[in-house]
């Protein structure tokens, strides 16, 4: 939404960049709140599946962080959250997650331009951009990430 916005405001590719630039903020701003102040209870409470994502992402962090931001599933806060709880590295977390959240944020920020602006060029740069992301999505899902992240769900 907060792309959108900006997208209208102030045009695809700031509307883009400013849009990255919160959702990055606000993951570190969760990353940090649970690995300075509720690691502990979020151990306890979700212990074998903070487990298996350690497993997951611990290492070629960014890489698999970016799998996870480009594929339209699951939640942004818990994987902030969970990540700040074990003791992945914030640096390759950080980076997947900013090339991760840059395509997302492109698009709709150019969807919110192109209706702000009537311009089809940038509804068409923001479908471009979709199908672009949906394929890195599918083709690192279909690599070897997909049995680990199969194992996490279960």
């Amino acid at each position: 939404m907060i792309a959108f916005v900006f997208g209208f405001a102030l045009g695809g590719l700031y509307g883009g960049l400013f849009s990255t630039l919160a959702a990055l903020l606000g993951c570190v701003l969760a990353f940090y709140t649970a690995r300075l102040t509720i690691r502990s209870s979020l151990q306890r409470r979700f212990g074998n599946r903070l487990q298996k994502f350690e497993a997951l992402i611990i290492n070629k962090t960014w890489l698999k962080v970016l799998m996870i931001r480009l594929l339209p599933v699951g939640s942004n806060l818990l994987t902030n959250l969970f990540a700040g709880a074990t003791h992945v590295p914030a640096g390759g977390f950080m980076l997947g997650s900013v090339l991760g959240y840059l395509p997302q944020m492109l698009i709709f920020s150019f969807a919110g331009a192109g209706i702000g602006l009537s311009d089809h060029n940038q509804l068409g740069i923001s479908i471009g951009l979709f199908i672009i992301s949906s394929l890195i999505g599918a083709y690192l899902y279909r690599s070897s990430l997909r049995k680990q992240v199969d194992e996490l769900e279960n």
